[in-house]
C-alpha cells in the first residue's frame, strides 16, 4: 500500500483508492518514495516486476502464480517459520516457569511477539519461495525441537510445531497461504489454526498470524493487522496491533497492545506499545502512575543457534538442501541462474504432480473430525 506522493493514507484505505496503470509507475514516481525506504530496488528488479504486474488484475489472486527470481527472496516460507519459532526458544521456555497465569499471559505474548524476526539485510528481499509438498525445515535446541512441512502444495498449506517435552510446552500451527494482487502491494493472508499448550498447568493460548504486505515497490514487507490471543482456562487474553506505517511519516513496525480478562477488555490489566523490531515498553494498566518499563528490547534480547539436520535420511527434503542451486545463485547476485534453478525446481514439483508421485506428509496428518492438521506422534490439542 505505498502511494506516490505525501498521502496519509492507512493499508486498508489504499485498498479503495483509484488505482493507476502500470506504465505511471515509473522510476521517478519511485524516487518520490524513498524516506524511508529500506531496500532500494534495481532498474532490473523494477523491469521485472512491472512486466509481471502487466498481465494481472488488481485483487487477483496470485497464490499460485511464478513470479521472477529478481524478485523473490532466497528463503523459503518454512525457513522464514523456523527462524521466528527458534531464535529466541528462552523465551517460549520461559513460558512454563511462570508461577501464574496473568504472568504466563504476559511471557507467552512477548514470545509471540518475538517471533516477528527483522528481514536478514545480507540476502535480495522479495517473495519468500513457495516450498514443495512435503518439503521440510527442521531445528533443534538444546531440548526444543522444530519440524515444519509443507502439507499441501496447491494450495499451499504450511505445518509447524515446536515442542520442549522437558518443560511439558508444545507450539503448533498450520496456514493455508493466500496471495492477493493489490497493485502496489502483495497481501498475504494466512488461513488455519495455531495454539501453543503447558502441559503442568493444562493451559492452551490459541491464536494466529496476522496479515503480511509486501510493499512491491520498496520490497519489503510489513504486519497490518489485529491478533487476539486466548487462554479459556485463566480467561485472560491479549490484543496485538501491528500498526501500518504512514505514507511519508513514521517507521514500519509498530504495535501496541493490551493484557485483559476477556470479559473486561475496557478494563486491561496492562498495555504495551513501540516497535517489534526495536523496542516494546510495557506499563501496568492498574497504576495511573507506573512508568513503562522495558519489556522485549532487541538489541540485549539474546538469540539462540540451532542444529540443523542435513546429513540424516530425509535430508534431501529440506529447504536448505531443496533449495540449494537458488540459494547460491542468489549469494553469487547471478539473477540469471537464480531463476534457472528456480525453474528447476517448480518444473520437477510439476512433473511429480502430473504423475501422482508427489510424496505424502511425513510430520502431520489430516484430522478430518478436528478439522485440523495434527503432528504426528506428538499430543496437541486442538
Amino acid at each position: 500500500s505505498i502511494c506516490i506522493g505525501r498521502s496519509t493514507m492507512s493499508a486498508e484505505e489504499e485498498e479503495t483508492a483509484p488505482v493507476q496503470s502500470v506504465e505511471d509507475v515509473t522510476e521517478e514516481n519511485m524516487k518520490q518514495e524513498e524516506g524511508a525506504v529500506q531496500n532500494e530496488m534495481s532498474q532490473t528488479q523494477v523491469s521485472a516486476l512491472v512486466g509481471w504486474m502487466k498481465g494481472i488484475r488488481p485483487g487477483a489472486d496470485v497464490t499460485t502464480t511464478a513470479m521472477p527470481a529478481t524478485l523473490v527472496s532466497p528463503m523459503t516460507q518454512l525457513e522464514l517459520i523456523r527462524k521466528g519459532c527458534l531464535t529466541h526458544t528462552d523465551l517460549l521456555c520461559d513460558v512454563a516457569k511462570q508461577k501464574d497465569p496473568v504472568s504466563r499471559m504476559l511471557a507467552f505474548t512477548r514470545y509471540y511477539i518475538s517471533n516477528f524476526q527483522p528481514p536478514d539485510k545480507s540476502i535480495q528481499q522479495g517473495k519468500p519461495l513457495n516450498p514443495v509438498q512435503s518439503e521440510t525445515s527442521r531445528g533443534k535446541v538444546g531440548e526444543t525441537i522444530f519440524v515444519a512441512e509443507q502439507v499441501s502444495h496447491h494450495p499451499p498449506v504450511s505445518a509447524a510445531v515446536t515442542r520442549n517435552k522437558e518443560l511439558g510446552v508444545t507450539s503448533f500451527s498450520w496456514y493455508e497461504t493466500k496471495v492477493t494482487f493489490a497493485f502496489t502491494h502483495l497481501r498475504i493472508l494466512f488461513n488455519g489454526k495455531a495454539s501453543m499448550r503447558l502441559d503442568e498447568h493444562d493451559e492452551e493460548y490459541r491464536f494466529r498470524a496476522p496479515t503480511l504486505c509486501i510493499r512491491l515497490f520498496r520490497l519489503f514487507g510489513e504486519f497490518t493487522d489485529s491478533v487476539h490471543i486466548h487462554c479459556q482456562k485463566s480467561g485472560l487474553s491479549a490484543e496485538v496491533n501491528f500498526l501500518a506505517k504512514p505514507i511519508g511519516s513514521g517507521r514500519v513496525n509498530a504495535i501496541s497492545g493490551s493484557i485483559y480478562y476477556t470479559d473486561k477488555k475496557k478494563e486491561p490489566l496492562y498495555t504495551f506499545n513501540g516497535h517489534w523490531d526495536q523496542m516494546v515498553w510495557l506499563k501496568d494498566a492498574k497504576d495511573k502512575d507506573a512508568e513503562p518499563k522495558e519489556w522485549l528490547n532487541r538489541e540485549t534480547l539474546a538469540k539462540t543457534t540451532w542444529e540443523e539436520f542435513l546429513e540424516d535420511s530425509q535430508a534431501h527434503h529440506e529447504s536448505a538442501l531443496v533449495w540449494a542451486n537458488v540459494k547460491t545463485a542468489a549469494k553469487a547476485k547471478d539473477m540469471q541462474a537464480m531463476q534457472a534453478a528456480k525453474t528447476q525446481v517448480e518444473e520437477m514439483q510439476r512433473k511429480l504432480r502430473a504423475l501422482g508421485a508427489v510424496p505424502a506428509p511425513r510430520h502431520f496428518t489430516w484430522n478430518a473430525e478436528k478439522e485440523s492438521w495434527l503432528p504426528t506422534g506428538i499430543p496437541v490439542t486442538d
